[in-house]
């Protein structure tokens, strides 16, 4: 039979891993839409720039807008293929999954786990600890959170448009 005072803090430690996956997953899912943002209007530039360079030389406009379309056309997707937003944003989304995946575990660790009987404290303590770990490594793998997708984050999840009904009972 566990500790109660072992219990209670392994809770605290639990609440902590959520609340900081809550953060982490929010705001690598703000990263993530604004890394598509970019992707879309990048390449939607490049496209529309490509075809006014075709229908300028099709319809024999001047040189110099043409030459000028090429050129915006070629540094958008420069950019595009040197920045590879579609891929930032599938890092970001990724990193976000594994955060809320690991918060789940820990949920599930903090609101059924903690209440087994028959659980040692050393049985407890390496199994949140274990979490931390994977926690640690998800952390350790994942790309930054820009500042302003993070503030999003906090806004979002203190406004409570990120809570689970049950969680606000």
């Amino acid at each position: 039979m566990p500790s109660e005072k072992l219990v209670q803090e392994l809770k605290k430690e639990a609440e902590r891993i959520i609340e900081d996956s809550d953060f982490t997953a929010q705001g690598h899912y703000n990263a993530a839409a604004a890394w598509r943002f970019r992707h879309r209007w990048i390449g939607i530039a490049a496209t529309a720039f490509s075809a006014l360079t075709a229908a300028g030389a099709l319809k024999e406009w001047a040189p110099a807008s043409i030459a000028i379309f090429s050129v915006i056309a070629g540094v958008l997707t420069a950019v595009f293929t040197f920045l590879k937003p579609s891929e930032e944003a599938d890092r970001h989304h990724r990193a976000a999954d594994q955060s809320l995946a690991i918060r789940n575990r820990v949920s599930f660790f903090r609101n059924l786990v903690l209440m087994l009987p028959d659980k040692t404290d050393a049985e407890l303590v390496e199994a949140l600890q274990q979490l931390a770990e994977e926690r640690n490594a998800v952390l350790k793998a994942s790309p930054i959170i820009p500042r302003r997708a993070f503030e999003q984050a906090r806004k979002d999840i203190e406004s409570g448009t990120t809570t689970h009904k049950v969680d606000a009972q």
